[in-house]
């Protein structure tokens, strides 16, 4: 089960190109549309609708969320695990509704861009393979990020620092093979 949030409109053949790059890397998926109807940058609310429209879903679900107003730029784009799902989203204030509201300490992983990925279309060409990875737990999800210090990965109002936890990708793979790819995230200093 992949979700799909942004900000490209009702009908956007951005959002097609990125079901394609989803089906690409797992072809079993199930994909739900939360909103691609959110107002264009407007962080703060596709957060309150990445967080109301995904908090339902069962365990192991994966959920893409691209409104990105810093494409192609320096901020980090991040793959979080809360309990026993996944956020794939850029680093730039999206995930903080779902994170301020979660009781469950989040493990991070930055995203590595893959060669040739588009600086302006990271929906399609980054965030879209990493959540199939994660869907399917294939063995590539371990070499989809590098891990994220906890202080830093993301701020999260009224929190702690994490402790030091595993990132765990779920699944079984395009060959049936069930799997568990770790992907340590130490906290800074460690």
């Amino acid at each position: 089960m992949i979700t799909l949030t942004t900000d490209f409109g009702a009908g956007s053949p951005y959002v097609a190109a990125m079901k394609a790059a989803l089906l690409a890397g797992c072809p079993e998926a199930t994909l739900v549309d939360i909103s691609h109807a959110v107002g264009a940058h407007d962080l703060e609310a596709a957060g309150f609708v990445l967080w109301a429209g995904t908090r339902h879903f069962a365990d192991g679900a994966v959920h893409l969320a691209v409104v990105d107003p810093g494409v192609g730029t320096e901020r980090r784009p991040l793959a979080v695990q809360l309990g026993r799902s996944y956020w794939v989203a850029p680093d730039n204030g999206l995930l903080s509704c779902l994170l301020r509201e979660s009781r469950q300490q989040p493990a991070a992983v930055q995203l590595q861009r893959p060669e040739g990925a588009s600086a302006t279309f990271e929906g399609r060409d980054l965030f879209a393979p990493a959540a199939a990875a994660l869907a399917v737990a294939a063995t590539a999800a371990a070499r989809t990020g590098r891990p994220v210090g906890s202080r830093t990965a993301i701020s999260i109002p009224g929190k702690g620092d994490p402790t030091e936890t595993l990132f765990r990708a779920r699944g079984s793979t395009r060959g049936g093979r069930s799997g568990e790819i770790p992907i340590l995230v130490q906290r800074d200093g460690a």
